[in-house]
């Protein structure tokens, strides 16, 4: 099974999308910080452009119980804006001001950068498997991806 988590307006065919709000494709309503899921649930889980919208130690924290929610050898996948790559343009750091203004769940709360999460997710327990550019938003030259793997 996968998880698309905090999947918004993006769902992907042939996961469960999950979000605190109901979007068309939306299949589970839930907080990202209360999952409703078995612990060792999910081969994948994806976290796309996601952990930015909660603080530090919220995002740490799910972070940690997505490790929970992961059979052995699971995958956790994150993509977000690299703050290190994100200077010189305060809406890849902060969100796009006009979807900030528009609903507060998009503020962006906090900053990483592929070495941040890449050490946070080890120091929780995960391998990394994996430090490329993210993809999934067509920029690469501003995000990153990190892949972390339950030990088995």
């Amino acid at each position: 099974m996968t998880l698309n988590l905090c999947s918004g307006p993006f769902p992907m065919k042939g996961t469960i999308n999950a979000d605190i709000r109901k979007y068309q494709g939306t299949d589970v309503v839930c907080d990202a910080k209360a999952l409703p899921f078995k612990n060792n649930s999910f081969d994948k889980i994806y976290f796309i452009h996601s952990i930015e919208h909660f603080s530090y130690d919220e995002g740490i924290d799910i972070c940690k119980n997505l490790l929970n929610k992961l059979k052995p050898k699971g995958r956790v996948w994150i993509e977000g804006p690299d703050i290190s790559k994100c200077s010189g343009n305060p809406e890849y750091i902060f969100g796009s001001l006009q979807e900030i203004r528009r609903d507060e769940l998009y503020r962006h709360k906090w900053g990483y950068s592929d070495l941040s999460i890449s050490r946070n997710l080890a120091f929780l327990g995960y391998s990394i498997v994996e430090v490329s550019l993210g993809t999934y938003h067509g920029m690469p030259h501003r995000d990153y991806r990190v892949i972390g793997e339950k030990h088995g």
